[in-house]
């Protein structure tokens, strides 16, 4: 462990070009524990104004990130699968911008629920469907379709724009919120949503401007999977499951935007919610 007098040695490394360096020294500082903050002061005259807010910085930037961690282990033991959905889909939101946005993404699902109230449309899917991928335009991202934030459901809503498993979440969720019960579909290569309409099961595709199939599409994609992978079709996924592909997909974007760390820091959050044997 380091000594007191090693620290304003310890405070100018943090802000070394390594970032081995930086984590090691965030080790070795943290290692002081509630002592850390008494000693900052007893060398306060030894300290530059700059040297003062970078630690400041870097120690209350490593308890966010922690308090994330934990945030992070709870949420699948919340009592719906909307609260754990919206709940980890705001926390994924904090860990790729590293900080808390403004805005939570139920307050953003609740104004869409409260337009399509408003609107006068019938309360079903289809209309729903017109409305989130017509009216509001929310729709697939072609031009960078591997961007992580397309993965980030604030950024979604915001942007209108998203993923294929991202449009599917919104439809869900103000689905959820105006009495439709709406789920997701995640046939390998492409997520769909599912819902009954007028006694019939009906497919979209929200990637593609809310798209209703066919019942030949949907027999064609029936046929082209695997014979145990035919439930997907009729499966409800679990928010657990959902969550996964999510981070999967995070996982993969980062790689190939040569991110390796945010990737390694998606890989840590897949391993919380692995399915249980």
């Amino acid at each position: 462990m380091a000594q007191r007098e090693e620290i304003p040695h310890l405070i100018q490394l943090l802000d070394d070009d390594s970032e081995v360096v930086r984590e090691q020294v965030l080790r070795e500082l943290l290692a002081f524990g509630p002592d850390l903050d008494e000693l900052l002061r007893e060398l306060d005259d030894q300290l530059t104004p700059e040297q003062r807010h970078l630690v400041t910085r870097v120690v209350s930037g490593h308890l966010e990130e922690k308090a994330r961690r934990d945030a992070w282990r709870m949420w699948p033991s919340l009592a719906t699968r909307r609260e754990q959905l919206e709940r980890a889909f705001d926390l994924l939101a904090q860990f790729q911008f590293g900080w808390s946005p403004p805005v939570h993404v139920s307050g953003l699902l609740d104004e869409l629920a409260r337009e399509f109230k408003a609107s006068g449309r019938t309360r079903d899917a289809i209309s729903l469907n017109r409305f989130l991928f017509t009216s509001k335009r929310l729709r697939g991202a072609t031009d960078d379709y591997y961007d992580p934030r397309n993965s980030n459901m604030v950024y979604v809503l915001q942007e209108g724009k998203g993923l294929p498993i991202s449009l599917v979440c919104a439809f869900m969720l103000v689905g959820d919120r105006v009495g439709l019960r709406i789920e997701g579909c995640g046939v390998p290569g492409h997520y769909l949503a599912r819902a009954t309409v007028a006694g019939n099961e009906t497919y979209f595709d929200c990637y593609s401007d809310g798209r209703i199939l066919t019942d030949r599409e949907v027999d064609k994609i029936r046929r082209r999977l695997a014979p145990n992978l035919t439930h997907l079709l009729a499966e409800v996924p679990t928010a657990q499951d959902i969550i996964r592909r999510v981070l999967r997909n995070l996982i993969n974007a980062y790689e190939i935007e040569d991110e390796h760390a945010k990737s390694a820091v998606m890989a840590e959050l897949l391993d919380e919610v692995r399915p249980r044997e």
